[in-house]
This record gives C-alpha cells, structure tokens and sequence, in this order.
C-alpha cells in the first residue's frame, strides 16, 4: 500500500507531560465546521456521424456549468482540437506510382503536387496518408486538370482505409467528358463527383473500382474547398456551389490524389495541378476510443459525451455491446447521449445496461443540448453524499469554517502556536498509511485535507468542536472473477477492504450481484450460474465495507459466441509514481467465450515513442525518466482471436514525497522516563537517508539537533521533568 505524504515534513512535535499537570481551560469560540465534496470533473467529447458543430463545445459547456454554480478550476473537458498541417513536414506520403503510367512531383514544401500522365498506356496512380488518429479533415486548394490524351479522370481520394494492398474508402473526382473509360457518363453526364473505390496498390496497369454516390458539375480549374468528417463530405467552389455528400458507411481517416488513365496512342500528355494545398485537421475522438484508451484522473467524476445523429453499428454488434458496456461500468463512466429519436432507443439501452448512469439529450439544438449537459453534471455532484466525521481517502472535499476567521490565523497570547490541535489515531483502522505530520501539536491554520487514514481528533482552544472527530478511510474494491464451461458459469470475488482486512471475508460486509442480458431492461438480482446458449450477459458485482460504504462496481460479459473476442484489460494503481518506483499492475483480461488467454503483448510509449514491447508487464528501467507514458495491452485467446488493444496512461515525476515517521506514544504521562519508538518510510522509493531529533521546551523549532542517524528504526528515551517537545525532522 503506497503511503503519500502531500506537505513537507519540517519537524513531527510529540508533547510528553512528565508531571501530572493541571490545564488551564480557556473558553473557545463557537466553531464548527462542515466537510462538502468537491470532486474533479472530467468531461470526454465523443462524435460520430452528426452535422453538429461542436467547435466551441469546451467554451459553452465551461460557460454553462458556471451558470450552475460549479466550480469549473476543477473541470478537465477533452473536446475536439485542431491544427493546420504541413503536408510535407508533417506527414510522410505513401505512393504507388509507375513510370509507364504517369509521374507525381511534390514541391513548395508539400504545398504543390502534379500528377502527369503518359504516352500510351491505361492505368492509375495516387499518392496517399493515412493518419493514425481518428480526424476531421479541411482541404483547401487551388486545381487545374488538362486532360490530354491520357486521363479519365484524376482527383481526391477521402476516408481511406488501408487492408494490405488494397484502398478503400470516397473519392472525389474530376471527368474526362472525352475519356475512354466513360467516368462522365457513368456518373450522370457530370464533370465531378462522389464515388466509393477500391485501389489495388501495385497493380498500376488497371484502372480504379468505382461505384457512383452523387453526381456534381464542376470546373476543370478553380479553387475547392473540401471538408470531411465521418459522416459528410462536402465540397465548395470550383464552380459546383457548395455540395454535401452524407453517408453512412464508415472507412478510414486516410486521404491523398489520384489520377486515373486510358489506353492512348497520342503524344498530348495530360496533367493534374494543384497548388496551395492547405490543410487543417481536427481531432475528434471515439466511443470505443475513449472506453480503449481512458485517461480520467483518480476519483473525478466522468462524463461521456457521444454526439451521433445515426445509429452506430458497433452497438448493435452484440459482442461488442458487451465489451463496451463493462469499460463503462468498471470507468465509473456517466454516459450522455446527444441523438435524434432515431438514436434514442440505443443511447436508452446504454443507459440502463450503465447501472442508469447517463442521460439521453435529444439534440435539436446546440444551446440547448450544451444546457442540459450542464444541469446533469450539476446534479451528479449534488447526489455525492458526504458526511461531517467520515471522508474516503483522496476524495476531493472542501472545509467549511464557522465562523470563516477561526480557521486561520488564531494563534494569540494564550497559544502562542495556534489554537488548533489535531491527534491523529493512524492506527484506528489496518493497514495504516502512516502518521499526519502535526498531529498532537498546536497549530495556526486548520488543515484544508486529511490525507491519512484513521481517527482525528479535533480542537479548538482546547475545546472539542463539532465534528470532533473525523475518520478518513479506504473505498473497498470489488474484484470479480468469472470462469465458463458451455452454459454453466461460475462467478468468484475476490474484494476486500484494507480497513477492516481482519473482518468478514477480506474486510467485506456485505456484496450485491446481479445480471442482465444485453438486450435486457431490467436487472436481475442474484449470481449468473445458467446462461442461454443464444444470448449475451453482463454481470455486475459491488461490495460494502464495515464502514457502511459501497464500492464502485465491477462487471464482465459473458457469450456463448465462439466469434467473441477476448477483452484486454488492466488496471494501475497510481497514475502518477516517482522514478524511482515500480509501476504496479493489475492485469484483469479474461476471455467471455469462457477460453484462456494465451498470449499477452504489453507495449510501452513515451509521448509519441515506442520503448517497449514484450509478453511482460515493462521493468521499472524502462520507464525510470520523468515524463508522461502510455502502456498498452493486446491478448490472444486459445482460438487465436486477439483482441482490442487497450491502454492506460501514468505519469513519472521526480522524487517529491518527503520521508514519512509512525511515533508511539504520542503522549504520556511518568513519573521516570518514557521510550519513544520511530518507525520511517520512504514514500518516494528513492531510499531513507537519515533522520535527526531534539528534545526542548518549546514547540517552536529547535536551535540545535542530534547527530545524523541512518537506521529507519529508532529509540528516543526522554527522562527529564517537564513538558517536553520531541522534534524529529527526517530526509530520503
């Protein structure tokens, strides 16, 4: 259990009374105060197939969230992002080109390309990209074709998906009214238009598959505008006006030229310009995307944002629906749905396979879609319970003083250090994660977190406060474990919570299973032992701790399907580690078919770079310089099908966790002498170096210490009257 200290440790205060001492007793101020959550919110734009602009969405959500109240320092939106790109630079073009067909020349930096035809010979050639991310595209350049005697046609290639050797995806072209291979006439006498294509790379000779989508007159020279998003192609200029193609069939991000040529014994050689080329990307991310590759930060409230105006196909693909729906319960994900009622039933049935946890928006209109959004963000927080004397740890919350002056500033005559006092019981539940640095001695400031675990009690002028105390403890996790044989399927928890390890099963009080069939409404309560032969399952598993608290859920799919894939999964323990620690893994991938995983590869990324790739999780040497990594995941089952790849993302700091001390007693009261015990831990993992201590009078900090003592075990035997401070100040 990793144990963070978030303040630097200048000295740990211990009062030891060797005298039976009478305290004077001072009459304190009403104070009290109240403990209010104050999650992180992240919220993921998603977009798929829709005509809404949602260029502005991060501005007008953050907008409409502070006119509800919410605090938006703490709100994290991923939205869409664009970039203009240099062609040449940015971007590698792959091209197939044969000189018996034609040439291609780039220049001006990318900005210039002319593809030039030939002689005598039918063909085709075309230089092309395909990005690695999803994206919305933007052309804009200037053209000119002159046919000659050699092109059909020549023009764009969009949403180019690559398998092997073969292209596929839209085309935009421009046609030779005089061309052999009749491109005008087959696309409704019209000098442009919309086709879908197949390009089989390597073979140069033969000429492109075409099937024809929208027709369009267009100008053998001019200047075009070209937009594509997953959904639309729409074409400005050049004389055509301004032409939207919708589809609905999905290929790739790829984009490049083309030309397209006949057989011809003439010596006019044709060519195709274009000059100026421009070009702007935007970054729209995925469902399946964001569930694949999630990015949310530890304990934040997270929101899902889809946008799509048609219904998605990987939804009503039944083995897929089961991944997805288990990544959005086991994320903790809130799912909001912006759709028409053509989508309306899908995003309802997301919903209720996600525990209820979303929301559909019928989207009609931006403004008031982006409204909408806000008010249920808003009101996910407002449903956060939080009680006064208990906090989970690293859950975000805010302290509330009353009176607002009584929680600074009140040291004074009568407590020359500060009214507050603060003893920390760090031993109150098990597993303890060490000891608040200033417990037991009087303080200024009240603190603004409780980043320990255990009992705090609390005063103010020596006077207990309400809350008194305040307990702050562990979530419990579920674990769930599931193996199948035909029909039958056996379900196992391996939950615990570290607070109350010794109690119940692994600190467990009470689990709550249940089980749904994807295509089902409703949830049935109890453990999946049976399953239909036909049919796909979720199966969801919480537990509560002996504190009263649930965990989050946790869920698989399970399917009769020999066809489904195997589901890479894994977890991190802390996304931020320093590097000197050991990145800690929990590898959670399993097969619904009820197979064996068989084969793992985990790859490792700095930034854009590839550092690591292997059957095993990285080494520590791998990752031991500070900057942000990505670790992927991809398995194969004993059916040789692999799955999905999935991915987390850590970050590597330097080492700023300062070294951490359990002292026993705190306080006590003799009339000889007192052994005081000291136990150190380094937090950070770059090693304990030393620690030094004083024993004086004064809280205030001392003039003078002990010598450097290495040893992370120590005795410090006070045996003088008096009250006496013991100051102990430690490094790694």
């Amino acid at each position: 259990m990793e144990k963070k200290l978030l303040g630097i440790i200048s000295s740990i205060v211990i009062i030891i009374v060797v005298l039976m001492l009478t305290t004077v007793s001072l009459t304190a101020s009403s104070v009290s105060f109240t403990i209010v959550p104050d999650p992180e919110i992240d919220v993921v734009l998603t977009k798929s197939k829709t005509s809404t602009n949602v260029t502005n969405f991060k501005n007008d959500l953050l907008n409409a969230l502070a006119a509800q109240g919410v605090n938006t320092n703490l709100v994290n939106i991923t939205s869409v992002e664009a970039e203009n790109v240099n062609i040449a630079s940015g971007f590698t073009w792959q091209r197939d080109v044969s000189s018996s067909i034609g040439s291609i020349s780039i220049t001006n930096n990318g900005k210039d390309v002319e593809m030039i035809g030939n002689r005598t010979n039918p063909g085709k050639n075309a230089i092309w990209i395909i990005p690695d991310e999803n994206q919305e595209q933007e052309f804009t350049f200037s053209y000119n074709i002159d046919y000659g005697d050699s092109f059909n046609a020549a023009g764009m290639l969009l949403r180019v998906k690559q398998s092997g050797n073969t292209l596929t995806g839209y085309m935009l072209s421009f046609n030779n009214q005089s061309g052999e291979d009749d491109w005008y006439g087959d696309a409704g006498d019209n000098y442009g238009a919309i086709w879908k294509f197949t390009y089989v790379i390597g073979q140069n000779n033969t000429n492109m598959t075409k099937t024809l989508m929208k027709g369009l007159n267009i100008n053998q020279s001019g200047t075009l505008n070209v937009k594509v998003t997953d959904s639309q192609i729409v074409v400005s200029g050049g004389g055509a006006g301004t032409v939207t193609y919708t589809f609905t069939e999905e290929y790739g991000n790829g984009y490049g030229f083309f030309s397209d040529h006949y057989d011809h014994s003439c010596n006019r050689i044709g060519s195709f310009t274009l000059s100026g080329i421009g070009l702007t990307t935007t970054k729209v991310r995925k469902f399946t995307e964001v569930l694949r590759e999630p990015e949310w930060r530890d304990g934040s409230i997270r929101v899902l944002v889809n946008i799509s105006d048609m219904q998605n196909e990987e939804l009503n693909a039944t083995t897929v629906l089961g991944e997805l729906i288990t990544r959005l319960v086991n994320e903790n994900i809130n799912f909001v749905g912006w759709g028409k009622s053509v989508t309306q039933a899908e995003i309802d049935n997301i919903i209720k396979n996600n525990n209820g946890n979303g929301k559909f928006i019928n989207n009609t209109d931006y403004n008031n879609s982006i409204t909408q959004t806000a008010i249920y963000i808003k009101s996910l927080i407002d449903q956060i319970e939080q009680k006064d004397d208990y906090i989970i740890l690293n859950d975000r919350v805010n302290i509330n003083m009353s009176p607002p002056e009584a929680a600074t500033n009140t040291a004074d005559s009568n407590y020359p250090y500060g009214k507050w006092k603060i003893d920390h019981d760090y031993d109150y539940f098990e597993n303890h994660i060490g000891q608040f640095a200033q417990t037991g001695r009087y303080i200024d400031d009240f603190i603004t977190e409780f980043d320990k675990t255990g009992k705090y009690t609390i005063t103010y002028a020596d006077s207990q406060i309400t809350p008194g105390e305040v307990y702050v403890h562990r979530r419990p996790m579920a674990i769930l474990k599931s193996a199948k044989n035909g029909n039958t399927i056996t379900l196992i928890s391996n939950s615990s919570d570290l607070d109350s390890y010794s109690q119940g099963v692994n600190g467990i009080a009470e689990e709550e299973w249940k089980y749904k069939k994807t295509t089902d409404n409703d949830w049935t309560v109890g453990k999946l032992t049976t399953m239909d032969t036909t049919s796909d399952y979720v199966v969801q598993l919480r537990v509560k701790d002996f504190q009263g608290v649930w965990s989050y859920p946790v869920s698989v799919y399970a399917t009769n399907r020999s066809d489904a894939l195997p589901i890479a999964s894994f977890g991190i323990t802390n996304r931020e580690i320093t590097r000197y620690q050991t990145l800690e893994v929990i590898d959670t991938s399993y097969d619904p078919y009820g197979g064996t995983i068989t084969s793992r590869t985990w790859e490792l990324y700095k930034g854009d770079a590839s550092i690591y790739s292997g059957s095993t999780v990285p080494s520590k040497s791998t990752y031991n310089t500070v900057g942000e990594y990505t670790l992927r995941l991809t398995v194969k089952n004993n059916r040789g099908l692999t799955s999905e790849t999935y991915s987390r993302t850590f970050e590597v700091i330097e080492d700023n966790i300062p070294p951490s001390v359990t002292i026993e007693p705190l306080s006590c009261t003799w009339t000889q002498s007192v052994d005081v015990k000291l136990e150190f831990y380094d937090d950070g993992g770059s090693g304990f170096k030393y620690y030094k201590y004083a024993i004086t009078d004064s809280q205030a900090t001392p003039s003078s210490w002990s010598s450097n003592i290495t040893s992370v075990n120590g005795t410090v035997t006070i045996n003088t009257d008096g009250i006496k401070y013991l100051h102990i100040v430690a490094e790694d």
